[in-house]
């Protein structure tokens, strides 16, 4: 009986002296002796001794130990906890992951390792499942599913399906009520580097419809749905402002391009084209200020394929969408154009630096900064040389006139019967 006692005596002594607290640090179970310094520890895992598994569940406080069969994880071991829920702990401290009125009311999954770099856990509540927010505790799920993007070094990088079923692009982990910044649209793409690059991303919205739009307030920037949106060209001019993006955009089987800037967006070549292919090429090296003009003139003006006729595209040529006739603008802003879309087509002269308009068989003349020259009334207008000036030659029922060039033509003779005839008078 002495030598029983004095053996039990000794080893509690033993116990006291060189084990005298253990822990669980999310990764390890760890012996501190009873100076407090590290004694040893064993890594948590299902090959660990049965002695070690019944140490750890009392560590934790709870009936059953599940452990994770992907090795990698941070996540090592989640426990069966009073509530009847599967806890996580943290994977540094071995605390729970979350407090305890979440663990009474979710009951968790080892989160992938994706989900695990988002900062998320799939918590499960009568059988739904649900994204909970571990790096700041939230009590409230903030989401039900979340994928990585590929490009790791896209500022947004991942994607989160909101509890109101809509896709959203996410530069940090989700929080409370988010989906309320979601608003009606559907970000379930990510954007190409370029786009991100462009501040752009294209949304869906509950019927199915596509908007380009701002990938930082995740709203769009044009009014108009499409069927379909589909990135062309990205093209960056130190000498202008922004860089500028031209997207294909379709509606049923037509197909357009919208053009942006990051000041303004319009629709360049109206959606009428049977397929890509035959979209006119983008108008990429204009003035940032001109698409505005362009959506003007488009919106208010009924007006389709501009075609700039200086560098900067102040000046425009454009059709009129129903009629098919043409006109023209000159300038920046909101304004009526120059020159009314009632012209059959419109010629541009460089060297006398004019425009020649046809509206039937009738012929006019519009200065270079479009000032009316001569009323389309003429059947003939025919431009040539005469002792080192420039002149003009017009025809109506009545016979030839002659004007000679300025800022616009002036000097109109009295009619002649012939060509031949006005020239001599001229000589």
């Amino acid at each position: 009986m002495k030598f029983v006692l004095f053996s039990t005596l000794y080893f509690l002594f033993h116990l006291n002296a060189f084990a005298q607290r253990v822990e669980f640090d999310g990764q390890y179970i760890v012996w501190f002796d009873r100076m407090g310094d590290f004694d040893s520890a064993v890594l948590v895992h299902e090959t660990m001794s049965d002695e070690n598994k019944n140490l750890l569940r009392e560590l934790l406080k709870v009936s059953k130990l599940d452990f994770n069969k992907d090795t990698t994880s941070f996540y090592r071991v989640r426990g069966f906890n009073k509530f009847k829920n599967w806890e996580l702990y943290e994977p540094y401290s071995g605390e729970p992951l979350f407090v305890e009125k979440v663990r009474k009311k979710y009951s968790f999954e080892f989160p992938t390792h994706d989900l695990a770099l988002m900062g998320y856990c799939i918590g499960t509540l009568r059988n739904k499942s649900y994204l909970l927010n571990h790096e700041v505790n939230y009590s409230e799920p903030v989401g039900r599913d979340a994928v990585l993007n590929p490009n790791r070094n896209s500022e947004y990088y991942h994607k989160l399906l909101n509890l109101k079923g809509r896709w959203m692009l996410m530069n940090e982990p989700a929080y409370i009520g988010c989906e309320k910044f979601a608003g009606k649209y559907d970000f379930e793409a990510f954007p190409s580097i370029s786009m991100e690059a462009s501040d752009l991303a294209i949304c869906k919205d509950t019927k199915g419809r596509f908007y380009l739009a701002s990938l930082s307030d995740q709203v769009p920037v044009y009014p108009l749905a499409f069927d379909e949106i589909v990135q062309d060209s990205i093209h960056f001019d130190p000498n202008l402002p922004e860089t500028q993006t031209s997207f294909y955009v379709r509606l049923g089987n037509l197909w357009g391009r919208l053009h942006y800037n990051q000041e303004f967006v319009a629709l360049i070549h109206d959606v009428q084209y049977a397929s890509i292919e035959q979209v006119p090429n983008a108008l990429m090296d204009l003035y940032p200020s001109v698409y505005e003009t362009i959506e003007y003139l488009r919106t208010k003006h009924n007006a389709i394929h501009f075609n700039p006729l200086d560098r900067d595209g102040f000046k425009l040529l454009f059709q009129d969408k129903n009629t098919k006739k043409f006109g023209m603008y000159f300038g920046e802003g909101n304004m009526a154009p120059q020159v009314p879309a009632i012209y059959d087509s419109i010629v541009a002269d460089e060297h006398d630096k004019t425009y020649t308009v046809h509206l039937g068989k009738l012929q006019g003349v519009y200065s270079w900064e479009l000032e009316l020259c001569f009323q389309t009334k003429y059947l003939e207008i025919m431009p040539f040389e005469l002792h080192g000036f420039r002149w003009v030659a017009l025809r109506d029922e009545h016979g030839w006139y002659a004007a000679q060039y300025e800022s616009c033509f002036i000097e109109v003779t009295k009619p002649h019967s012939s060509f031949e005839s006005l020239l001599e008078s001229l000589d």
